[in-house]
């Protein structure tokens, strides 16, 4: 399992941290978990062909974590090696098909029924699902209504739990529980959290209560300070802490 990080930080732009994106390789396959804006021109950077991405993993509705959609999209169309053929997985919280309803009515009536591949669109709440390679699973979380987390079983046995955008909540750390891997946000310093956003020593209880071996943290604004968020995680983490950083590649 190898994670490549598009970007790490918010809805703020700044000149260290692009919008959210990252990109999940479970052998054969190429998972995108969430994906703002700029997400997919991040891709060549990474050395990743968006080609080959097979499954759209969306947390919530925000456009911090979905304007790259329909970019995606319309590059799989129109791909000068050709369209795109093979079916397209996207997965989202309850209220994504009225969320993809809507933007078939703002770009032009039926474009996205006229696409040229085949595409498998799946609300999810607290639910599980079986993938060739991989067990799905996901879980309500406190962020907007209908915001969810995602949790990954690759084949091999490695397990990664995506928090998209939330607060401190007992379904993600059920969720988180007996993971390896957490890849959790941490939007802000210690002292200015809020109910729907995590901070250092919060994700790193998380990771603690799960029994996890890395805590990865990300989604941050501009005043968070990599090298305090790490020391603040450190104080509830006794595992391996990474501080994420735009353009980086993990093997998990």
């Amino acid at each position: 399992m190898e994670l490549w990080i598009a970007g790490t930080g918010c809805c703020i732009p700044t000149k260290r941290r692009g919008a959210p994106g990252y990109i999940l390789r479970i052998g054969v396959e190429y998972i995108l978990l969430d994906g703002g804006s700029g997400t997919i021109y991040r891709l060549p950077r990474l050395g990743i062909d968006y080609r080959r991405i097979n499954y759209m993993l969306y947390t919530h509705l925000h456009p911090d974590h979905t304007a790259d959609l329909v970019p995606l999209l319309f590059a799989f169309k129109n791909d000068p090696q050709g369209p795109r053929q093979e079916e397209l997985h996207i997965i989202g919280p309850s209220g994504f098909e009225r969320f993809w309803q809507g933007l078939q009515n703002l770009y032009h009536p039926n474009w996205l029924e006229l696409l040229p591949f085949p595409v498998e669109l799946c609300e999810v709440a607290r639910s599980q699902r079986r993938f060739p390679s991989f067990n799905l699973k996901s879980s309500p979380v406190r962020h907007r209504e209908m915001s969810v987390a995602f949790r990954i079983e690759s084949d091999e046995g490695v397990s990664l739990v995506y928090s998209g955008d939330s607060g401190y909540c007992q379904e993600l750390v059920e969720l988180a529980h007996g993971a390896e891997v957490l890849l959790l946000e941490s939007s802000f310093p210690e002292g200015e959290g809020t109910d729907t956003h995590l901070t250092p020593t919060q994700a790193g209880s998380i990771a603690q209560q799960a029994g996890s071996r890395k805590l990865i943290l990300t989604h941050f604004y501009p005043q968070c300070d990599p090298h305090i968020l790490k020391k603040q995680a450190a104080t509830t983490f006794q595992g391996e802490i990474v501080v994420a950083e735009d353009g980086m590649k993990l093997v998990l």
